[in-house]
């Protein structure tokens, strides 16, 4: 009598089922995010997740004809801890799997080569103007255009302002933006959840990933002295998400088309230039174009339909 009345002790479950509840309740976190086609988002699934633990426990106690409110509690909490280790770890496979592998050092220049690249010239003072129209089937279509290539470099003046990209959940946002080289650009989460800006060029091994933080913070987007056409992407979500595209420009010469589907780029040094236009769905078309002292040089782009 003695001994049937007598508290029980902690734990109350047997190893074997806290294992199994264990198991049972991050298989439900799986459910509910694979269900989402969000894993490991910081969204109304997780709390979810962690409301079925004390259903899970009460149940156990109750086919075990053990149930008290003490244990009931107890149990709940170390599953719910237990949860949260398992879960997290798994967070940091999937994290470290998905960042890129580092870059191969790269051997600095000896002190003459870089005290050269430190001192770049001013623009001349003497330069052209550079206009043109960009049309798809004859219409006028709106796209980013800017010099891609045929100009030595220059100390150009970088803009003051940033550039600003977010990810609200189907990718980065604007799916295509530019930005001239060494102009800051910060980029942040808008929905919650954790992403990453993955930014690699084609056709070459260059890759730089940054996280963005589900509390929204913006993070500064350093991608050293990289050019050209970059394709972004969140290394967390990948294809559940958009691509966008970033075009980052080594001089000021870039602007998007107005309602007409003109363009006018004025003080561009002389010489032989490339002029590239590229439309938000992705086609581009380039040409060449001579830039003469005190005239105004002429290109029109054609995009494909």
């Amino acid at each position: 009598m003695a001994a049937a009345d007598s508290p029980r002790r902690f734990p109350v479950l047997p190893l074997g089922d806290r294992v199994a509840l264990l198991a049972l309740s991050v298989a439900v976190f799986l459910a509910i995010e694979a269900r989402s086609g969000h894993l490991f988002s910081w969204d109304g699934g997780i709390g979810w997740s962690y409301a079925a633990v004390p259903a899970l426990v009460l149940a156990a106690l109750v086919l075990r004809r053990r149930f008290a409110p003490l244990p009931w509690f107890l149990h709940s909490l170390e599953i719910a801890v237990g949860k949260f280790a398992v879960t997290a770890g798994m967070l940091m496979v999937v994290l470290i799997v998905s960042k890129p592998p580092p870059r191969p050092p790269v051997q600095a220049p000896p002190p003459a080569v870089r005290a050269a690249e430190a001192v770049l010239p001013d623009p001349p003072v003497a330069a052209g103007q550079l206009r043109g129209r960009v049309l798809r089937g004859g219409r006028p279509v709106r796209a980013l255009v800017f010099v891609s290539g045929g100009l030595p470099a220059y100390r150009w003046p970088v803009p003051a302002s940033p550039l600003r990209l977010t990810n609200d959940g189907t990718g980065i946002l604007p799916r295509l933006a530019a930005a001239q080289v060494g102009q800051q650009i910060l980029a942040a989460s808008r929905d919650g959840r954790l992403h990453t800006l993955l930014l690699q060029q084609e056709g070459t091994a260059w890759r730089f990933n940054v996280p963005l933080l589900a509390s929204g913070a913006e993070a500064a987007v350093a991608p050293a002295s990289a050019s050209g056409v970059l394709e972004a992407t969140c290394a967390v979500h990948g294809a559940a998400e958009r691509p966008a595209t970033l075009v980052l420009v080594p001089s000021p010469f870039f602007q998007w088309t107005q309602a007409d589907g003109s363009y006018a780029f004025v003080g561009v040094p002389a010489g032989s230039l490339t002029v590239t236009a590229l439309a938000e769905d992705g086609t581009s078309a380039g040409g060449r174009v001579t830039v003469v002292v005190g005239s105004s040089a002429s290109a029109d782009l054609t995009l494909a339909p």
